[in-house]
Formats: structure tokens, sequence, C-alpha cells
């Protein structure tokens, strides 16, 4: 009697185990509570650990490649074809029409297209909130490898490990283990989108802008209300 009942307690262990596992993860893909109004995914996207790089993304590009310039950029130049929030020309022949598009959609949001939905690129308010609602901890040689970077820890104690990937210009690769460059999913004006920027020392809570064309990696969000409801 009492080897069943030890049985049926392992059981119910090893389920109860499993289910908070599956609930860590969605897609595969494993988010922190950092007790924010998203859940943050614990890597970037193309990335095999936490201190990896991972993959660059144009804004609005769901795929890697080899050159990140204008002429490379899938909406377009001189005239951009897709999310243009102000009339602008850029010769005479040129007009651009506006189509006040300011966050991306699924079908470019680069989270979403590589890992499926419901995982998405964060919002620049949620980069801000990240920012301020966190302590921020400057790494060195992060878990023993030549990796810099920031420890975002929650209040509630969980974080997570942004490494400072740098960027991919043209056919070149700037900033590696110097600053961390993350695209948000919200345009700023028209040729610039917003993105998270920090090296050590100084963490950029207003967002900086920067060309649409250029490579940085992702990290994905979820909202907090998806994985409520499956609970």
């Amino acid at each position: 009697m009492n080897r069943i009942i030890c049985s049926i307690i392992l059981l119910l262990g090893c389920f109860c185990s499993c289910w908070s596992q599956n609930m860590s993860e969605i897609n595969g893909q494993e988010y922190v509570d950092l007790g924010l109004s998203v859940l943050w995914a614990t890597k970037n996207i193309g990335a095999c650990a936490e201190d990896e790089s991972g993959d660059y993304f144009s804004w609005g590009e769901t795929n890697a490649k080899e050159c990140y310039g204008w002429k490379e950029y899938k909406f377009g130049y001189p005239v951009l074809s897709k999310y243009v929030n102000t009339y602008y020309t850029w010769q005479i022949d040129f007009p651009s029409e506006v189509d006040s598009l300011t966050v991306l959609e699924p079908i470019d949001d680069a989270a979403t297209c590589v890992w499926g939905s419901p995982w998405r690129m964060p919002t620049n308010k949620e980069y801000i909130e990240l920012v301020t609602e966190c302590e921020w901890i400057w790494v060195e040689r992060y878990n023993g490898k030549d990796v810099y970077g920031y420890i975002v820890r929650g209040k509630n104690g969980n974080q997570i490990f942004l490494p400072c990937a740098g960027v991919k210009s043209e056919n070149m690769e700037y900033g590696v283990n110097q600053a961390g460059r993350y695209w948000t999913s919200t345009l700023s004006k028209n040729r610039f989108a917003h993105e998270m920027f920090f090296v050590d020392n100084m963490i950029d809570t207003n967002l900086n802008t920067c060309h649409r064309y250029e490579g940085k990696p992702v990290r994905p969000v979820v909202e907090r209300s998806i994985v409520t409801t499956k609970k």
C-alpha cells in the first residue's frame, strides 16, 4: 500500500514538474517573468544560449542576410514602400505615400515570423519599462566567457542577460562586446526606428533612433495575459 502511495506521489511530482516546465516556454522558447507587463525571452533569435548574439535583422525584415544597407533593404530605397508616417520627397520624381503605420505588423515582425505567434518584438515603451523597473548590472566575461553585457534583474529576483552584440551595417560588424543595440518594433520617423542602446555605465532611456537597414539582434517578448490564460 505504501509503495502504491509513493508511486502516486512520484507520478504527481513528475506531472507537476513537467507542467511547470512547459509553462515556462512557448513554442519551445523559454521566457522569464521579471514582474513587468510582458514576459521576456531568455535569448536572442538565432542564439543557442543567452550569451550568444544570435541573428541580425534589418527593421521590418524577418531573415538574416549577408549585407545590411539601403540597397538590400526590403522596403526600398530611395522611396520606402511601407511604414511611412510623414510625407516626404527624396527627389521630385519620387514621392512617398503615407500609410501611418508606426508599429511592425506580425508579417514583418522577426520574432513572430521566426518563433511563431504569440512571440513578438518589444515596443519602445516595453524597453523603457525594462530599463526603469529593473536593476541593470554590467558584466565582463559573463559565465567565464569573453562576453560583455548586462544582467537585467527584476524586482522579483528573476533575471535575463543581454549581451553586447553590436550592429551590422553594410558588410561590416561594429560594437561587439562594446555596445548592445536591440531593435524595438516601434517606428520613429520614416527612415528611422527605435532601438534599445547600452554600453558600460550608460543605458539609453530615451531609446535611440537609427537607420532601418542596419542589422541588429532581437530579444522577443510575449504578452503576460496569454500565459495567465493558459494557466
